[in-house]
């Protein structure tokens, strides 16, 4: 039934698909450790994360999963192929990834993930970079715990990188938008089909003045694009990257007896100016690409061009 509505987002979750999903939420879980996202309508691996299973194993960013046990898979079965990858520890699962045209198959051991989503160090000196990676329940907390140790630390400006986020708890974003955007003003508003509204506003924080850059990319999906939209739209940040995912809509859980549930696409979302983004994305202030080469090389900080270029733009603001 849910399949027959054409919406990736809308799905029926049995009451073990509902703990497994409500688990990630956790940021603790037993699985393989990648994130993924619906892209070209399949399931395509955004990251994946340092000393886990899938990373020992071979799995790298850019693969797209095709088969969870010899069973075929897509992007419209999203979230019950995450289900069917996790499990418990110790027991494996056989994943068939394409990758440049070729199929490989990875037999993968599960374990205990253990994940924050914020990561922050200081670079150039004086400029805080924070990494989010997902919007779970311990976001805003672990968010303002490292903002707060950064300051400690004599930061002056701020690089958000939300490349790769695919989104998460809308209530979590909202808290998070608030540490950057003044009291009272709107994050987002929502509007389901009979045009009621409802209005999420910011509660006001301690950093509504640093200079920042926010940093975003085609995989910046769904509660990274309203930050992102808020912050762009106010102009308290510079974007830079390239156009985000546009995923406008937001979904909300419905009890379907037993411990089941239906995940249903109920409203969709604008910026404060109005925008609405689905299926069109954000666009950054600045361009930066991320040559393909690259992303097929191990990561180093000094040689990405939207990292770099976020500094450049920070130590301008700096200066003025």
């Amino acid at each position: 039934m849910t399949n027959a509505l054409g919406d990736p987002y809308t799905v029926y979750m049995n009451k073990d698909d509902y703990n497994e999903y409500t688990t990630s939420f956790s940021g603790e879980y037993t699985g393989i450790g990648i994130q993924v996202e619906v892209k070209d309508n399949k399931i395509y691996v955004v990251s994946v994360f340092d000393g886990s299973p899938a990373k020992k194993t071979g799995m790298i960013m850019g693969d797209y999963i095709v088969k969870v046990n010899k069973e075929d898979v897509s992007g419209e079965e999203l979230d019950k192929a995450i289900t069917k990858i996790k499990g418990q520890k110790g027991t494996t699962v056989l994943l068939t990834v394409e990758r440049k045209g070729k199929f490989i198959d990875m037999n993968i051991t599960r374990d205990n993930i253990v994940t924050s989503p914020v990561k922050g160090k200081v670079i150039e000196g004086n400029i805080g970079y924070v990494i989010l990676s997902r919007f779970n329940e311990n976001s805003s907390s672990d968010l303002k715990k490292e903002l707060d140790s950064l300051k400690k630390s004599g930061i002056k400006g701020l690089i958000l990188d939300l490349r790769g986020n695919p989104g998460g708890a809308l209530d979590q974003c909202v808290d998070i938008a608030s540490e950057f955007i003044d009291k009272g003003k709107i994050v987002l508003t929502v509007k389901d089909k009979n045009n009621n509204k409802q209005v999420y506003k910011s509660k006001g924080g301690d950093y509504t003045s640093i200079p920042m850059t926010v940093l975003v990319d085609e995989n910046s999906a769904s509660a990274s694009e309203v930050l992102t939209g808020a912050l762009k739209d106010y102009k308290r940040a510079t974007v830079v990257g390239t156009k985000t995912f546009g995923k406008g809509i937001v979904q909300e859980m419905l009890s379907a007896g037993e411990g089941s549930v239906l995940k249903v696409t109920y409203a969709k979302y604008y910026t404060p100016n109005g925008n609405y983004i689905h299926k069109i994305g954000l666009e950054p202030d600045i361009k930066v690409v991320y040559d393909q080469k690259l992303l097929e090389q191990v990561y180093d900080e000094k040689k990405d061009p939207q990292l770099i270029k976020a500094i450049e733009v920070i130590k301008d603001k700096l200066i003025k």
